[in-house]
């Protein structure tokens, strides 16, 4: 479900960082395929099976600057810390099955960096829906 919802705004990664647990993994799977963007778009990633922000971020720094968006699958509390460094009092806490789009400052991923994000959107999967 969350995956149409990406498919509605218009969000397609070009790359998807998934935690290599089995259930973050599955959901990379299915938003990939339903994204139609295939299993070469999704790279396993141990460091955010119990990732801190500090990972996240220096996961994030290391993308190259021709990948222009990226989905990470991974895990609480560390996401939603993540969510709310780069764009502060963003989100209470990540739902399960939620997603956030945080739209970013820089155009050089080793520039991000706290607060340099602005949150776009939330979505969980109870949110009302037409």
């Amino acid at each position: 479900m969350m995956a149409q919802v990406l498919a509605q705004r218009g969000v397609r990664p070009e790359l998807i960082i998934s935690s290599p647990a089995e259930r973050a993994l599955a959901t990379a799977r299915l938003v990939a395929e339903e994204l139609k963007l295939g299993d070469h778009a999704i790279s396993p990633e141990p460091v955010l099976y119990e990732a801190s922000t500090d990972h996240y971020l220096e996961l994030i720094s290391r993308l190259s600057d021709g990948v222009g968006s990226v989905l990470l699958v991974g895990h609480n509390p560390a996401i939603t810390e993540f969510v709310n460094t780069l764009a502060p009092g963003a989100i209470g806490e990540m739902p399960p099955g939620g997603i956030a789009g945080i739209g970013m400052d820089s155009a050089r991923w080793s520039d991000v960096r706290s607060n340099c994000g602005k949150l776009l959107f939330v979505e969980h999967p109870k949110n009302d829906r037409p």
